[in-house]
């Protein structure tokens, strides 16, 4: 029998994974059978491993399983996605009644005077095929103050109770109204949607908000995730979703990014931001479901409709100056074409202005670019936040995708393919709350595009880029991403070897231990 412990005087190792299938995703060694944990990073590979096992190592034999980096989700709203888990899940309805009957059931177990939150239903799935209005929440209670929102998040709804808590100004743009010009409770745009939205959250306290982000980081470990990159700062007043994120940051079970959502480039690094933007208050639109991502041509269902832009041109150049000079990293949420131009039209301007500084520049969601977005997006080599899962919950054959935007602009959705020849730096995620953590399901739909089967990747592309090109995302190449000596032992062990799968056994491949750090966080 080989001796397996290490020679004396070398340092041992803390943990080793021996016998599985160790995927690296480094070219210069992308496949071996053992890896060593020492002192919260990879001491050795291969052979060299197994060199490293003393006396207390703790030694993790698995056949048939395998070793990958951890996961990155390279964007998420922690806070939310917490807010999300805790409220009345509405995803079933099929009717109004349905989305009464669901909050009903909540505030006969809620004091009165708290607030009942539900999220989740469809419009195309309620028979009514629009929002619940005010008069209709009160079914559910008039003693509690309600607050729902659609599946997309970008429209929401309030009883009359929580219309009278939150006291939306009427001259803010967007709130429904009937036919005698009475607002029913409906916040039909991001620029209604999200002031109510906040003034809702604004109950919430920070221990709440601090324990609703815990929950995020401990499902994400328990799914393989090991880096969030947290987009927040827009869903609490004064940015108090942000500070409970950096309070509870440091003792989280995963690595986590802060971005602050804000014009405020100063303000960010002052706060501890690693970079700005993102959704919320800089959504530079809105979404297909609704109507308000930025089209340049109309809607397939609505034609008189192309969806808006919240800001003007010269706006969005002088925040994406500000902070390339700043040498801060940059993103905003630009779904629609019209929107993805106007933000790489910012990028390129500052590079121009700046041509000697390279640009740390994002575009959150990419989501309906034409082929020249793409190139140009290349060429400054642009990091794509892109959401594969939005095409699970919303591209089906009669989906809200499809009838919003027509089979050709639906083609143009996560054209991974393309964006990888063009040498953008394509990343996926959760955009945390749309949907619970499933990152194998993320590689199941690049690795067979739901839209276009040219796109499609191979499943060690789709690995790398929802590992690798996470942490180049993070400017942290050179500590994750991929399994090497030195670097942060931030992997996971899972139930079967991916490379050896069929694409349909994918989303159903278990996550067994996630480490990050050299720390055990899954299980627990």
């Amino acid at each position: 029998m080989t001796d397996l412990h290490a020679p004396t005087g070398r340092a041992e190792a803390d943990v080793a994974v021996v016998d599985s299938a160790v995927i690296t995703l480094d070219a210069n060694l992308p496949r071996t059978t053992a890896v060593a944990i020492r002192a919260g990073r990879i001491a050795a590979l291969g052979e060299a491993a197994t060199r490293l096992i003393g006396r207390d190592t703790e030694v993790i034999r698995g056949p048939g399983k395998a070793v990958l980096p951890g996961f990155v989700d390279t964007h998420s709203h922690m806070f939310f996605g917490g807010v999300v888990a805790e409220s009345v899940d509405l995803a079933a309805a099929s009717s109004i009644a349905d989305v009464v009957d669901a909050l009903r059931e909540r505030a006969r177990t809620s004091e009165a005077g708290t607030w009942i939150r539900g999220t989740g239903f469809s419009l195309e799935r309620l028979r009514e095929r629009r929002h619940p209005r005010s008069e209709e929440l009160d079914r559910a209670s008039r003693r509690h103050p309600i607050w729902i929102s659609s599946d997309s998040f970008h429209s929401s709804a309030t009883n009359s109770l929580g219309f009278e808590e939150i006291r939306i100004p009427e001259v803010i743009s967007g709130q429904e109204r009937d036919a005698a010009g009475q607002r029913t409770g409906v916040f039909l745009t991001d620029a209604c949607n999200l002031e109510a939205r906040r003034r809702a959250f604004a109950f919430i306290t920070d221990g709440e908000a601090q324990s609703m982000i815990r929950r995020v980081a401990d499902e994400a470990a328990a799914n393989g995730i090991t880096t969030i990159h947290a987009f927040e700062g827009s869903r609490l007043p004064h940015s108090r979703d942000f500070d409970a994120l950096m309070a509870v940051k440091d003792s989280l079970p995963v690595h986590v990014l802060p971005f602050l959502e804000t014009f405020d480039v100063s303000r960010a690094k002052e706060r501890g931001a690693v970079g700005v933007g993102g959704c919320g208050r800089c959504n530079l639109d809105g979404m297909p479901n609704v109507h308000t991502a930025a089209l340049t041509e109309p809607y397939a269902d609505v034609p008189e409709a192309r969806g808006e832009l919240h800001y003007e041109q010269r706006e969005i150049d002088q925040f994406i100056l500000d902070a390339h000079r700043q040498e801060m990293v940059v993103g905003m949420h630009a779904m629609g074409d019209a929107a993805i131009e106007q933000l790489l039209t910012s990028f390129e301007a500052a590079q121009a202005r700046i041509p000697h500084r390279p640009l740390r520049g994002r575009i959150e969601h990419f989501h309906i670019p034409t082929s020249d977005h793409i190139s140009r997006a290349g060429r400054l080599k642009l990091v794509l936040a892109l959401q594969p899962i939005m095409s699970h919950l919303w591209g089906e054959a009669r989906g809200v995708f499809r009838s919003r935007l027509g089979e050709d602009r639906v083609r143009r959705i996560d054209r991974l393919r393309d964006l990888l020849r063009a040498g953008a730096i394509a990343t996926t995620g959760a955009d945390q709350p749309l949907h619970p953590y499933a990152p194998f399901l993320w590689v199941q739909l690049m690795a067979r595009h739901p839209f276009d089967s040219s796109q499609s990747l191979s499943v060690e592309e789709a690995l790398k880029v929802a590992m690798t090109n996470g942490a180049i995302a993070g400017g942290e190449e050179g500590r994750r991403g991929t399994l090497e000596a030195g670097k942060a032992a931030d992997l996971i062990l899972i139930d079967r070897d991916p490379l050896a799968s069929s694409i349909e056994e994918l989303a159903s491949i278990r996550i067994v231990r996630t480490f990050v750090g050299g720390k055990t966080v899954y299980p627990r």
